[in-house]
């Protein structure tokens, strides 16, 4: 078994994302290659981030993570591939979803997803905002949070669109 030390895969910036080539038997019988995103390059730069973000070693992030240092190993190291992680790659290839779309057919993930979440990035999604805006939105969201004025906010801006759509169409 190979063990590998710290210094083998303390990478300071994430790799390149790579696509893999999958192939894949459709529904008519004939073998396919399809593309997606390589989720283990994806997982290497997320732990990455967060390494460089807090600040840690390899073997810090493993302890602060709850997993053992040989399971990061294995994550960082790029010639190593990461099991799970590819078996996700293969699927969301195979099928042509996301991972995000993948993971919704399922009930329990989908279920923390609520409506409202749902409903709010529809609405984002078919009129986007501009940065200025978004930001705007965000802070004022922050506020409203940090304030505990999440129901204020909602009554003041119903009735503030209320009697704006009313004037409108009045």
């Amino acid at each position: 078994m190979e063990i590998h030390t710290e210094a083998t895969v303390e990478l300071s910036e994430p790799p390149k994302t790579r696509i893999k080539k999958i192939k894949v038997k459709t529904p008519s019988g004939d073998i396919t290659t399809r593309r997606a995103i390589n989720l283990d390059d994806v997982v290497r730069e997320i732990l990455i981030k967060f390494r460089a973000e807090w600040d840690l070693s390899t073997r810090e992030l493993a302890a602060r993570l709850g997993l053992s240092p040989q399971t990061i190993h294995g994550f960082l190291d790029e010639s190593r591939p990461g099991g799970r992680i590819r078996i996700i790659t293969h699927l969301c290839a195979a099928l042509q979803e996301t991972p995000a779309t993948l993971f919704s057919r399922s009930e329990s993930f989908a279920s923390l997803d609520t409506n409202f979440t749902h409903q709010f990035r529809g609405l984002l999604n078919s009129s986007p905002l501009s940065e200025e805006a978004s930001s705007q939105l965000v802070e004022v969201l922050t506020l409203a949070k940090k304030y505990g004025l999440f129901e204020v906010l909602v009554a003041q801006a119903h009735g503030f669109v209320t009697a704006f759509a009313e004037n409108l169409e009045g």
